[in-house]
């Protein structure tokens, strides 16, 4: 019998059981290498993944300051240099201002020593953020024209220069707009259009010290707005804006005479007359008799406009000057307290363009006065009273000082602006 012909079938049989064993083995090897290499691949993405979570506060910073320097190679070709100059007596940081977002900044400026100025690029309409290192104080600043010389200045610094919300509410029977006024330029800026009457605008970033501008449509009404101690409580501050608010003033006299609380020489109480002065010193009668302790109903006006008070005899009489542009204001007739018409005349020694703002002593607001006054000008005499309050400063306003008129009756005081600051 022929060995091969057996053993052909079994030799076989036996390969294939081989075969097979070898097939499983090589099958389970893949799926034990799948198996480590899909662990591989896990842990890796989960150890990215927690990777990720852990660079994300670190690459924050770095993404913003790359994003101020996208948006400056974005259009460079209205890139221009503006210049931070510190004339405060701290070291001042400065951050670029996120456009689309004001909680993101990026340092342009680490360290900028009093005295010193440093130039940056930027955009039209960018913001910067000037600050100590202590956080005590935090001015903003806009970048609204090439070559701009942004001064950092000590009343930037001081502690009532402090971030606060505003918020302005229309109750006036028209449309009103609301610009923010750059005091380093006098530029304006829009903040709120079309604040219809019975709105509010919503609380808006702002700080203590700040002036606004409100006009109507047909710029018809415009007044100033200051958030001062009297607007800011805390770090809100708000403003009703009323017809009264925005229209011409309006003056009210109040015949306190005979009123022994006044700090002056007891007074008769007499009725009072009251006329207003013409440019031509005519005088038209406005008020025929004012009891002793009433007052009248509000009189139109305009800022600048002159009335006298005056008893039946003329044992005395009293004039006085309108100072408010808009609002309210009230005039106590106290018959002879020394408040009488003087004159006063302002001559600018000073090299900078000056102006003057008249310091209404109850509300401790600004209003205008002289305008572009040149060095070596003297400006128009301005009618007066004893104890008024200008205030003399220049268009950067780095420099400011205080003047206390005590004209003699009917005489004019002359006062100079010279560069010695208080």
């Amino acid at each position: 019998m022929d060995r091969n012909r057996i053993l052909s079938p079994s030799y076989f049989i036996l390969t294939l059981c081989l075969l097979g064993y070898m097939t499983w083995q090589d099958t389970s090897t893949l799926r034990n290498v799948s198996t480590r290499s899909n662990s591989f691949w896990c842990a890796n993405a989960i150890s990215l993944s927690f990777r990720s979570k852990e660079t994300d506060e670190e690459d924050e910073e770095e993404d913003e300051q790359e994003e101020y320097e996208r948006n400056a190679d974005a259009a460079a070709d209205d890139e221009f240099s503006i210049s931070f100059r510190n004339k405060s007596q701290k070291n001042v940081h400065v951050n670029w201002i996120h456009p689309n977002d004001a909680e993101h900044e990026a340092k342009v400026i680490d360290n900028l020593a009093p005295g010193s100025t440093e130039t940056v690029q930027s955009l039209p309409g960018h913001w910067f953020a000037a600050y100590d290192e202590e956080r005590s104080f935090r001015v903003i600043y806009v970048a609204d024209e090439p070559g701009k010389i942004i001064t950092i200045r000590k009343a930037d610094t001081v502690p009532h220069h402090r971030p606060v919300r505003v918020e302005f509410t229309n109750k006036a029977s028209k449309a009103l707009h609301i610009n923010w006024i750059d005091l380093n330029t006098q530029k304006e800026q829009t903040v709120v259009e079309n604040l219809m009457p019975g709105t509010s605008s919503g609380f808006l970033d702002s700080f203590t010290d700040h002036h606004f501008i409100v006009f109507d449509n047909e710029r018809t009404a415009r007044v100033e707005l200051k958030i001062d101690t009297g607007h800011a409580h805390g770090d809100l501050a708000t403003f009703t804006i009323t017809d009264d608010t925005i229209g011409p003033p309006k003056v009210v006299f109040w015949n306190v005479l005979g009123n022994d609380s006044s700090d002056n020489e007891p007074t008769e109480a007499v009725d009072v007359r009251v006329s207003w002065i013409g440019p031509d010193e005519v005088e038209q009668p406005v008020i025929a008799n004012l009891h002793p302790g009433h007052q009248s109903k509000p009189i139109d006006t305009f800022h600048g406009h002159r009335f006298v008070a005056y008893d039946d005899e003329e044992t005395f009489r009293t004039e006085f000057l309108v100072s408010r542009h808009h609002g309210t204001e009230v005039f106590q007739i106290k018959g002879h307290d020394g408040v009488a018409r003087t004159m006063a005349k302002f001559v600018n020694s000073h090299p900078d363009t000056i102006h003057v703002n008249y310091i209404d002593e109850r509300t401790n607001e600004e209003h205008p006065v002289i305008r572009n006054l040149n060095n070596g000008e003297a400006s128009e005499v301005v009618t007066s009273h004893r104890g008024h309050r200008f205030v003399a400063f220049n268009d950067a306003r780095t420099f400011r000082k205080i003047f206390t008129h005590e004209g003699p009756l009917g005489m004019v005081e002359s006062h100079t602006i010279s560069s010695d600051e208080l």
